[in-house]
């Protein structure tokens, strides 16, 4: 008995060790497959996240390449057909085309056509065919900024085509054509991409149309500007016409005169000589010697010895003085010069006042004041032109009789100009717009308002600074400041 309860113990034992491991190989068995069944769905995600990283870095190389042929080209028929190219390459389109409009009616013209290079099958044929179609669709500029407004598929004859638009400053410049499978889906997300890729285009294509346009603006703005300041030159040398001729006219006339006096001297002298010439063949007595003092005396010998050297000075001086003359005007008609020159400033204020004094000597009083300066590079026509508007202004605001202060001086490595008047002055309402082009306070016909609109603009080139204070009944003062520059 005992033996048979301890077999049966035994067997009893034998049965639960055999349902443990029963047990212990079925939750194996299902943690297997647990954990096998969550490798596959990870392995499927990161298959997915593979897939859609590739795909997204394709799109990005995509999106990178079309920036990179925006800045390498600059063509936009050649920038287009690149871009039709990789267009196709990333989403397996094509052939492809666009075309550009260049008249105002948007007609579709073939001579405007672009193709890519993927163009087998239809080849550009098919895109010239397809102009026609496109023509009857859309034959008006309304009706092609209506249909074409957004991208879309449409189905021409057999085939299908995507058909997006260049959309420049709010108007179609242009369609973008691409042959495409009958099923595109025009919601999936190739679609966004493909029109980044075009928005970039047409930016670019927006961008160089707006260069072009503010280049030819600035072309036509240089070009108004120099013509204000030929027609404020020229209003300058109105001004200062007549005075000029009047100065340079003085010196003439008694360096004429001297020569005529000199010509007469001539001839006495020459006269005199003969005679020694005459006597010198002859026996010397005193007869002769009697003869001959009586001939220096009835051409005033002595005198005209006398008096020659100082006509021959006058006579240089006036026609230094027509020199300096000239000079000053050769130096202002150089306005326009293209290059810099070493100069000294005070050159420039002597200059000026040679050419403008015949309008400032009959009223005005001139005080001069020119400090020792160093030389700089600047444009002298230029500045002589700015000193001639300021004398001219100062000189016109002296209604009578009154004094013009210049007065110039170095100092923080500036130039200082100063001129000053004890006019009329400038109103303080006035006083803030004489710098503004076309202002005036002159009668009509009297000023053009740009010679300080010009005077500003051309300190403003040589990086100084130019600024006025006034008082009504008292007077008025420009100040100039030019930095010194030693070298270009």
């Amino acid at each position: 008995m005992s033996q048979h309860n301890s077999l049966e113990r035994q067997i009893e034992l034998y049965k639960n060790a055999l349902e443990r491991e029963r047990l212990s190989r079925e939750r194996a068995e299902d943690l297997l497959e647990s954990r096998t069944s969550m490798l596959y769905l990870v392995n499927q995600k990161m298959s997915s996240q593979y897939e859609q990283m590739a795909k997204r870095n394709k799109e990005i190389s995509y999106l990178n390449s079309v920036v990179w042929i925006l800045n390498e080209s600059n063509c936009n028929e050649e920038i287009i057909k690149k871009y039709l190219d990789l267009t196709c390459a990333l989403t397996g389109w094509g052939p492809a085309g666009g075309f550009l409009f260049v008249d105002e009616d948007l007609n579709f013209l073939n001579s405007n056509l672009v193709v890519s290079s993927k163009n087998n099958m239809s080849g550009i044929s098919g895109f010239e065919n397809l102009s026609k179609e496109l023509h009857e669709i859309a034959p008006k500029k309304e009706e092609v900024n209506k249909i074409f407004k957004k991208p879309r598929k449409i189905e021409i004859g057999k085939n299908s085509y995507f058909i997006m638009p260049m959309e420049v400053s709010k108007s179609i410049d242009g369609l973008l054509i691409f042959e495409c499978s009958k099923d595109l889906d025009e919601s999936s997300a190739i679609i966004d991409i493909v029109a980044n890729g075009s928005y970039q285009l047409t930016n670019y294509i927006e961008r160089k149309k707006s260069e072009e346009k503010l280049k030819n603006n600035f072309a036509k703005l240089k070009d108004t500007q120099a013509q204000l300041v030929h027609s404020e030159k020229m209003a300058s040398l109105g001004v200062i016409a007549a005075g000029v001729a009047h100065e340079i006219n003085n010196p003439i006339c008694f360096v004429l005169s001297n020569t005529e006096t000199l010509l007469k001297y001539i001839k006495s002298l020459e006269s005199l000589i003969y005679e020694y010439r005459d006597l010198a063949n002859k026996k010397l007595d005193k007869e002769s010697i009697v003869q001959i003092h009586k001939k220096e005396q009835e051409e005033d010998v002595d005198y005209i010895l006398a008096d020659c050297p100082e006509l021959l000075r006058e006579t240089v001086e006036g026609v230094n003085r027509v020199k300096d003359i000239v000079s000053g005007l050769k130096t202002f008609s150089h306005i326009d010069e293209a290059d810099e020159k070493f100069v000294d400033v005070n050159e420039c204020v002597e200059s000026t006042l040679k050419i403008i004094w015949n309008e400032l000597k009959y009223k005005c009083t001139l005080h001069k004041d020119l400090g020792e300066l160093p030389k700089t590079y600047c444009y002298p026509g230029q500045l002589i032109q700015v000193f001639t508007n300021l004398l001219v202004n100062s000189s016109q605001a002296i209604s009578e009789k009154g004094n013009i202060y210049i007065q110039t001086l170095y100092l923080s490595n500036e130039i200082i100009i100063k001129i000053r008047d004890d006019g009329s002055g400038i109103s303080e309402e006035n006083l803030k717009n004489i710098f503004t082009p076309f202002f005036t306070t002159k009668p009509t016909g009297k000023g053009t308002g740009l010679g300080l609109s010009i005077s500003f603009g051309i300190i403003k080139k040589h990086n100084g600074k130019i600024s006025a204070k006034s008082k009504l009944n008292e007077g008025t003062e420009f100040q100039i400041s030019l930095p010194i520059k030693d070298s270009l």
